[in-house]
């Protein structure tokens, strides 16, 4: 992935509260290849976990991110 591209936190339509990065021109795919729709979510909420809602976070995702993409 180019270091130009710009993510985006996702949800999966798959299940509520389970987050992915996305490419914030192709939101409706995840870098893990899950499709996605659009959060209000800034990238830096990524990871945060409230106890009452216990969001989940995709591992391959931030695998890929950590790999080359940017946020």
């Amino acid at each position: 992935m180019k270091n130009s591209q710009k993510l985006t936190i996702t949800e999966g339509i798959e299940s509520v509260w389970h987050y992915h990065f996305s490419n914030e021109k192709t939101p409706t795919i995840a870098l893990c290849g899950a499709q996605t729709m659009r959060t209000l979510l800034p990238i830096s909420s990524w990871g945060h976990v409230d106890s009452h809602i216990n969001q989940k976070y995709c591992k391959l995702c931030q695998r890929l991110k950590e790999l080359g993409a940017i946020s």
